[in-house]
């Protein structure tokens, strides 16, 4: 498949390759630091901008050997349900290789496998999605899935133009996903952070009570509620 120039895209093609692309650059993922959710809509979006038949976003779980699909809908599901709409074999040659699989007029689908003749699979893009810390100063890439579309045996297969828009919707979207998916961490120690300090203070309130020497700024009150043998108390 050769690289498609955007200079020399159609002008309807490349219009409608910017619109995505910028609809993509405009989503706000942190108003909701939630994987569902956004999962779907990129499925939601791909499936729309490269009129396919399917699409979905697969995530691969190394330890349990298994993937789990979210799509267009709002559902997800794993593979038994990916297999019923997809094909389970596109998902993992793209896992062994850690290359997208494209397929076009000019370059056929050479995979068979009973979910591709089930669902009359014919023209297939699947992408892969890593996973790397943005904290690093040299963050290495790791598998995490794949953005996968696929049209059917009767459509017209996608074209290279359609390849481009793939690609580059992956390659935006999988850096929002990895920065919700560092932030989400964060989220999550400064909360056992809080419940730690918290758990300090009600131990301190209670160990350090010191009769009528009993300190009264508010913080000891507020965090020593109910202290029994503390002096002032009632």
């Amino acid at each position: 498949m050769d690289n498609t120039d955007p200079r020399h895209l159609d002008p309807c093609v490349a219009a409608e390759h910017l619109l995505a692309i910028r609809r993509l650059l405009r989503k706000d993922y942190l108003t909701h630091i939630n994987w569902e959710p956004s999962l779907c809509e990129l499925a939601k979006m791909a499936v729309e901008v490269l009129a396919a038949a399917e699409c979905l976003v697969a995530l691969y779980d190394g330890e349990a050997s298994s993937w789990r699909a979210w799509f267009p809908d709002g559902t997800n599901g794993g593979r038994a349900t990916i297999a019923r709409v997809a094909s389970l074999s596109v998902l993992e040659q793209v896992r062994r290789t850690a290359r997208p699989l494209l397929t076009t007029a000019s370059s056929p689908l050479e995979l068979s496998s009973d979910s591709l003749s089930l669902n009359q699979i014919g023209s297939v893009l699947a992408v892969p999605i890593s996973w790397w810390d943005v904290s690093d100063a040299q963050p290495v890439r790791a598998f995490a899935g794949c953005l996968y579309a696929h049209r059917r045996a009767q459509d017209v297969p996608f074209s290279d133009a359609d390849v481009e828009l793939i690609l580059d919707l992956t390659e935006l979207a999988q850096r929002n996903l990895n920065l919700m998916r560092y932030l989400g961490r964060l989220r999550q120690d400064l909360a056992t952070r809080i419940e730690e300090v918290e758990v300090f203070r009600r131990e301190a309130a209670v160990r350090y009570c010191l009769g009528a020497y009993e300190s009264q700024d508010p913080w000891f009150f507020n965090a020593g509620e109910k202290r029994p043998g503390c002096a002032g108390e009632k």
